[in-house]
């Protein structure tokens, strides 16, 4: 990702657009098991 890292894009015009664009839902093929593991840990720690 490291090309796309230039002061156009982090300053310029396109700033604004990346700013306010909304998040791509995760498909179930985005998410990795380590993923599931650390979610499943939060979920039963917070239910005791």
């Amino acid at each position: 990702m490291k090309p796309y890292l230039t002061p156009e894009t982090l300053f310029g015009s396109k700033f604004e657009r990346y700013l306010h664009q909304q998040a791509k839902a995760k498909t179930i093929q985005d998410i990795s098991l380590e993923e599931i593991r650390r979610a499943k840990e939060m979920r039963d720690r917070q239910n005791g």
